[in-house]
């Protein structure tokens, strides 16, 4: 098995993965020396003290810049000549996820302590926007690997369109946590933007790149954007319902958080009205606690939040392999990509 891979995961993240830990390492060299300790830590592949971690690490799943590769694979056996786009893509998500923690004051992630609480905000809202930079500097190694510079653009521009939309995605992520007049239709508008977007994004890529199709490059797209809702609403699942020892965050934090996730909008909607009443009083006050929490979860159980969200998790994920059966692509990208749906259907972390 290759360094960074995982029994666990399904072929297509392992694939890839080793190449994606190595470009992500040479990228941090390339790009910007002067926080390359920071960014490796919260890569996973660095301790505190930025000494990097050789052998198993901290790294995530990889899974967008996986599926960059793997819309270009299906369509392309060169998969190699996508890299920067992949690893531009990587890191974009990661410049999101440190300015996320910051903003949502998390002090947990993969299992050891986010970055802005090592170097504190200021530093790492810093490392941050570098990352967000570098992202695009690595985006523009495309033309060194025989790939047109019209299509180098069309991917900046998408990239750069697909950051906006995550942006937008977490302002309204913040004001929803102060508004309890939420419905399940706005809701999926935020994670179109804060968690679909990009995973679309990256399949869209991939496929650009590999094709000129664009009936394909369109289900790719779309494949994507199923795909991110089943991934966000999992995890609105486990942010109440996981594991903090496999998912490498606190237990119940988003019901703390008064996060308004999928589970609880469900509840809010059809529970009775005496629920509804007492569930809008705890999700107006300033701070919950221990009762609080204890409460909120004995509504969503009367109220089989959990069993309505994996309904609707498998709806999208029909949606998604819908998709997939539209791209015509070789048996095994078909396997695969319907493989990644079932993963992300039942993770665990």
């Amino acid at each position: 098995m290759v360094k960074g891979a995982n029994s666990h995961h399904p072929a297509l993240l392992n694939r890839y993965n080793q190449r994606i830990q190595q470009e992500l390492f040479l990228s941090t060299q390339k790009h910007c020396r002067e926080l390359r300790g920071p960014f490796l830590y919260h890569l996973g592949s660095a301790d505190q003290n930025w000494n990097p971690l050789y052998g198993p690490n901290h790294s995530g799943k990889a899974l967008r810049s996986a599926l960059c590769l793997y819309a270009f694979h299906s369509l392309n056996d060169c998969w190699e000549q996508a890299l920067p786009a992949a690893i531009a893509i990587e890191l974009l998500h990661n410049f999101s996820l440190i300015h996320d923690d910051i903003q949502d004051h998390d002090t947990e992630r993969r299992h050891r302590k986010t970055l802005w609480t090592i170097t504190g905000q200021p530093k790492a809202l810093l490392a941050g926007s570098a990352m967000h930079s570098v992202a695009y500097l690595n985006l523009l190694d495309l033309k060194n690997r025989d790939i047109n510079a019209e299509k180098v653009l069309m991917t900046s521009q998408l990239l750069f369109k697909t950051s906006l939309d995550m942006i937008k995605g977490q302002v309204l992520d913040l004001q929803f946590e102060q508004s309890v007049q939420i419905d399940r239709y706005q809701y999926l508008e935020m994670i179109d933007f804060k968690t679909s977007s990009l995973i679309s994004c990256s399949l869209t890529v991939g496929a650009l790149l590999g094709t000129d199709r664009k009936p394909t490059i369109k289900a790719f797209s779309q494949y994507g954007l199923h795909l991110g809702r089943v991934f966000q609403l999992r995890d609105d699942i486990l942010g109440i319902w996981g594991q903090s020892s496999v998912t490498g965050k606190s237990a119940s934090n988003d019901i703390l958080r008064k996060k308004k996730s999928f589970p609880i909008i469900y509840a809010i909607e059809e529970c009775t009205p005496e629920d509804r009443k007492v569930l809008l009083r705890i999700y107006n006050k300033e701070t919950l606690g221990k009762q609080d929490l204890d409460i909120v979860m004995e509504i969503l159980e009367r109220n089989r939040s959990k069993n309505k969200t994996e309904e609707f998790i498998k709806l999208e994920a029909l949606s998604a392999i819908k998709q997939l059966n539209l791209m015509h692509i070789d048996h095994w990208a078909l396997k695969e990509g319907k493989d990644l749906v079932e993963f992300l259907v039942n993770r665990e972390y």
